[in-house]
């Protein structure tokens, strides 16, 4: 069952322990909402966009951290379900400690980008270099892709076998805690980053303002947008030389 449906039917019984008659409809008249497509949300065949999640909750009086974290979860279990792969020739038989270090190390992601930079030859020299790595840490990234049968190396060609990548072999908790560690590991690139990197080849950049939490959620949608309107824009390139990565940071500098 997912968060919002589990949501939506403890809110629901609770309404009709205070009221007999109050039925679906009454339920989905109050939220604004078709009642079959209330009824599909709550059976968890579907699952609405986070605008009008955020519209159901804030009817049902939840506080903007409730909605924050309700919102996230939601993301989360999309994700989830998002994961598409083309089928190999080999059948790869992946496991959740092999996901995990995917997730939470950079060097995966940046490692499918590179192929696209060198037409996918497969060069163990040509990675090392660009990752300032050893051979042995090559060696380990693509025993983990190919575990999990995101790539496929055959006649020194190495093919990209994703189409979206998520965490399908491990739950939500273990997601969370390797999404941490992946944007702690970026964390640290970036501070590299400023001391290794000409400014004209990189941008750091920050401000600190006043504001009200209640407008973070859009915010975040804000910058969802900003950042696949960037990545769009860079990828859109006949020829590629580098891999980048962009990190944005919205978060709190005072305690509550």
């Amino acid at each position: 069952m997912s968060v919002l449906s589990e949501f939506l039917k403890n809110k629901l019984q609770e309404k009709q322990d205070n009221n007999s008659a109050y039925s679906m409809r009454s339920f989905a008249r109050d939220l604004n909402i078709d009642p079959s497509s209330l009824s599909k949300v709550m059976n968890g065949k579907r699952i609405p966009d986070l605008e009008l999640v955020q519209q159901i909750l804030e009817k049902l009086n939840q506080s903007p951290e409730e909605i924050e974290k309700i919102c996230s979860k939601i993301e989360q279990e999309k994700n989830i379900k998002s994961f598409k792969i083309s089928t190999p020739k080999k059948e790869y038989k992946s496991t959740p400690e092999i996901v995990f270090k995917i997730i939470s190390d950079p060097i995966h992601y940046t490692f499918l980008e590179l192929i696209k930079l060198n037409s996918g030859e497969f060069d163990t020299q040509f990675f090392t270099k660009k990752l300032k790595v050893s051979d042995e840490r090559i060696g380990e990234v693509l025993n983990n892709l190919q575990q999990a049968g995101l790539i496929k190396i055959e006649d020194d060609h190495i093919s990209d076998l994703t189409a979206g990548f998520s965490s399908h072999e491990i739950g939500l908790e273990q997601t969370n805690m390797a999404n941490k560690e992946y944007q702690k590991s970026l964390l640290e690139l970036s501070k590299e980053a400023i001391d290794e990197v000409e400014m004209e080849n990189r941008d750091h950049s920050a401000i600190v303002f006043a504001t009200n939490q209640r407008k973070i959620y859009e915010a975040k949608g804000i910058i969802k947008k900003f950042r696949q309107s960037l990545c769009d824009f860079l990828e859109d390139v006949d020829e590629k030389d580098s891999v980048y990565a962009l990190h944005v940071g919205l978060f709190p500098v005072t305690k509550k």
